[in-house]
């Protein structure tokens, strides 16, 4: 559009208007001090000349054709001008020469808009550019400039329009319509469509610009905090201002929340959701939760204890019927103010100012804490309403009742309704003693229009009690004439049971040998051992311990008041309490075989047998105790001593300290001191050990092996892992570890050889070595065998020499067979197993390294290494660890 209206503008546009600016020379005079060259001389005034340049535009008058023109942005660069050169001269077709033509006025002027700056014209506006002759300006030429935005907050949608040429057209309707709605702004707020283009076409006709113009309607912000009437709510409604009205002012909004006092659920959150809908699209914010306090609790529901004994379900069913069979003569008898009879939900018969209903103190629940941070006083628990009607009144915080009678209980809409009606059935009461050996009897024979018994009832009664034998029927007689003529019977014994014979007792007969408990025990030799005593019963699964036999006298069975028969102990159960560790068998003789079911200690105290799985020491393991042997764990509550021994098919626990003695464990060995060997001591384990420190000992782990502190000068061997604590030590003797190990300080800085191997299963090379011993055994053999045929073949003993040769050969065979197995562990041994040497603190010179036959001696101290057996290069290597962060 602004292309197309570009000829119409050139059209209507003035002539160039062409200056350019001379400068002239101006002579002039002024009066100057001059300074004495002496400093006491007097100052003289001259007068000077001098030289001052005066501009003054002067007009051009060219030729206003324009030759050309196109379109520039102000600062656009119009044209380059190059200094004028002279023509030369040349010739005609005759050789005469002719003269070059002088141009009149070889300058090229620069008219309005435009500026000219060393050899360069620009424009200083955006519009048209005219080029003449010799002659360039730029008329003023825009488009209109206009976009539709929204304010900080998105509730007033603003125009901006800066003007344009006039000859444009203005932006249309539909234009700013798209602009509006797809800022996603409500067009039902924006002014009339008169009213913008108006404020358009003023500006374009006062060329004076709109900045941010609100085109929406006017409507002030508004915010207001409500809090619920119980202060436990307090909520923020926020409206934004619109077009010309109040505009939110987010400070006043935070001045007006922190000056209401609440205690704010999440200040932080509050300022967020705040910035966000200042942000968002939306006008108003509703409902926003500022505070919320918390509710006072409810107290506990007010306790009611009844101690009135309601009838069961089927005694209240039958006498409910009774009651509906006298409804007429009821219901005439009352005022009708009580409930109807329908609505009786329990009933139990009560005396005279009986208590019936006991009500506890009503109790507030915790308080709460409204939306300013002020305590709420707690609610009282809900209490339990009652109408009290016939004969039943409240005294404080009890009900009694004031006759006795039948108490009736109803609840309606959670009110509970009572009352008492003078009527007491006639009741038998049948009581029986725990052990069910005796039974009494109470009967009451009723009163007013209540049901009565008859002897009949009675005895019927007491047959469904469930006492049927032992019954004196003397006394029940007695009492049963006395019922019968209005007299109350209170608590008779009236029916006894019969004790059983017990006969005799049963007899125990052990089957194997108990231990002596001898503080010495006497070998074959006639010497005295004080290390092996004789202080266990040792047993073995499934082994028989004793037998016992039944009493001779045959126990005769008593029965309680029910008639059930009541058998003698000695036919239900043994005399003698055994432990479930121990199998009972019954024999065809009746007698009764006991067997253990684990291996372990037999005890037998006070009737009570039992097979123990654990052996247990209180004090040392000493020359009182002796050494033990035994096949479950064995806990030691004090040290084991010098010249001992414990071994165990299972774990072994020392609370105490190891002095020269021998452990072995078909489990763990954990030590809670440590071990002083001497040279002497041996522990070994299938799985694993674990001490403080080990001193000059011999240590074998299957699996793994834990000391705490110290190793010194020891042979350890564990086919797992030996785990030291921290600042730990090995020194000297040899450990040998198929997983590795992990340590403080290994060797000392006095040198003391210290041998590790380690990345190799050391229980195949204890079979390597039991191997090469026999096969020397075999071959010392065949050496003596070849030396008896010597012999043999001298003598000419045929015979001989074919059983030596035969049993030579048999020994060769076996040798080969043992080499093959032999040949088979050592490949075995040579497996490399992932194994790796941890010294955090210092490994000391003279610690020889050896994994696989390669050996590597320290020769200077190191810090924090890890040693490993690298497969690929067949060598030790050492490496420094990574320090970690102190």
């Amino acid at each position: 559009d602004l292309m197309m209206a570009v000829p119409d503008k050139l059209e209507e546009s003035p002539p160039p208007n062409i200056h350019k600016v001379i400068v002239d020379k101006i002579k002039k005079t002024k009066t100057v001090e001059k300074k004495p060259k002496l400093p006491f001389g007097k100052t003289k005034e001259e007068t000077v000349e001098y030289t001052e340049d005066q501009t003054r535009r002067e007009k051009v008058y060219v030729d206003p054709t324009v030759e050309a023109y196109g379109y520039v942005q102000a600062g656009s660069l119009i044209a380059s001008i190059l200094p004028s050169q002279p023509g030369s001269s040349g010739k005609d077709i005759y050789g005469e020469t002719i003269q070059p033509i002088v141009i009149p006025d070889p300058y090229f002027y620069h008219g309005e808009n435009t500026v000219k700056n060393g050899h360069e014209i620009r424009a200083e506006a955006t519009g048209i550019v005219r080029k003449g002759t010799n002659w360039c300006d730029v008329v003023p030429f825009t488009n209109h400039d206009w976009s539709i935005e929204l304010s900080d907050d998105k509730a007033t949608c603003m125009l901006r329009f800066v003007p344009g040429d006039p000859l444009l057209e203005i932006p249309a309707y539909d234009q700013i319509v798209e602009q509006i709605t797809g800022l996603d702004y409500p067009m039902d707020t924006i002014m009339p469509e008169g009213e913008i283009m108006a404020l358009i076409r003023e500006s374009v006709d006062t060329r004076l610009p709109i900045n941010n113009k609100p085109i929406s309607d006017s409507q002030d912000a508004h915010f207001e905090i409500l809090v619920t009437e119980d202060k436990l709510k307090a909520t923020l409604n926020v409206r934004k201002g619109r077009g010309d009205g109040q505009p939110l002012i987010l400070k006043d909004l935070g001045k007006a929340i922190k000056d209401s006092g609440l205690v704010l659920s999440d200040r932080e959150q509050l300022k967020a959701d705040i910035n966000e809908y200042y942000k968002s699209a939306d006008l108003e914010l509703r409902d926003y939760v500022l505070a919320e306090g918390v509710p006072p609790k409810e107290g506990p529901e007010q306790a009611v204890y009844w101690s009135a004994r309601f009838l069961d379900e089927k005694e209240y069913l039958d006498l409910k019927k009774e009651i509906e069979e006298q409804r007429d003569l009821i219901e005439k008898n009352e005022d009708g103010s009580s409930f109807p009879l329908d609505q009786i939900d329990e009933l139990a018969y009560v005396e005279a100012e009986q208590r019936i209903v006991t009500m506890g103190q009503a109790q507030k629940g915790e308080p709460g804490r409204d939306v300013y941070g002020n305590p709420v006083e707690g609610l009282m628990g809900k209490s339990l309403e009652f109408v009290l009607a016939d004969q039943v009144e409240q005294k404080d915080n009890i009900i009694i009742t004031t006759r006795a009678g039948l108490l009736e209980k109803a609840v309606v809409d959670d009110v509970v309704h009572l009352r008492v009606r003078p009527r007491r059935d006639s009741r038998i009461n049948v009581e029986i003693s725990d052990d069910r050996m005796q039974a009494w009897l109470s009967i009451d024979p009723g009163e007013g229009s209540g049901a009565k018994l008859s002897e009949k009832k009675i005895r019927d009664g007491i047959e469904s009690a469930g006492v049927t034998k032992g019954i004196n029927n003397e006394v029940l007689d007695k009492a049963i004439e006395a019922v019968l003529s209005g007299e109350k019977v209170e608590r008779i014994p009236f029916a006894q049971g019969t004790e059983p014979d017990l006969g005799g007792r049963e007899q125990l007969e052990f089957l194997l040998q108990l231990a002596s408990n001898a503080a010495v025990t006497i070998r074959d030799d006639g010497s005295a051992d004080y290390r092996n005593k004789d202080n266990m019963t040792r047993v073995t699964k499934d082994q028989a311990i004793a037998r016992i036999t039944p009493p001779p006298k045959k126990p005769t069975p008593g029965f309680d008041v029910s008639g059930k028969e009541i058998l003698p102990p000695g036919e239900q159960a043994l005399n003698i309490q055994v432990s479930e560790r121990i199998r009972q068998e019954e024999q065809e003789d009746h007698t009764v075989i006991l067997y253990s079911t684990i291996d372990g200690e037999l005890k037998y105290e006070k009737n009570a047998m039992d097979v123990l799985a654990v052996h247990t020491v209180q004090g040392n393991v000493d020359l009182n105790t002796g050494n033990i042997k035994f096949p479950g764990t064995v806990q030691v509550a004090g040290n084991v001593e010098s010249g001992l021994y414990i071994m165990s098919n299972a774990d072994i626990k020392i609370m105490g300290g190891v002095d020269r003695a021998l452990l072995s464990a078909g489990g763990d060995i954990l030590i809670q001191g440590g071990v002083k060997g001497g040279g002497k001591s041996l522990l070994r384990a299938k799985q694993n050990i674990l001490a403080s420190f080990i001193e000059q000992a011999t240590v074998l782990a299957v699996q793994d092996i834990k000391i705490a502190k110290s190793c010194f000068r020891s042979n350890v061997k564990c086919n797992g892992k030996l785990m030291m604590g921290d600042s730990s030590t090995i020194v000297g003797g040899t450990v040998k570890v198929k997983h590795g190990l992990e340590v403080s300080n290994l060797g000392s800085e006095r040198g003391i050889h210290t041998r590790v191997h380690f990345g190799q299963d050391y229980l195949v090379e204890d079979q390597v070595n039991v191997q090469e011993k026999e096969i020397k055994k075999i071959q010392l053999q065949i050496a003596e065998i070849d030396a008896e045929i010597q012999k043999a073949a001298k003598t000419q003993e045929k015979q001989r020499l074919a059983a030596l040769a035969n049993k030579k050969t048999k020994l060769i065979k076996l040798m080969q067979k043992r080499g093959v197995h032999l040949f088979n562990l050592k490949e075995r041994f040579e497996q490399h197993f992932e194994s790796q040497l941890i010294v955090s603190g210092s490994l000391h010179p003279g610690v020889i390294l050896e994994s696989h036959g390669r050996e590597f001696e320290v020769n200077k101290e190191q810090k924090n290494v890890s040693i490993s057996f690298d497969t690929e290069a067949g060598r030790i290597k050492i490496e420094e660890r990574e320090k970690k962060d102190s």
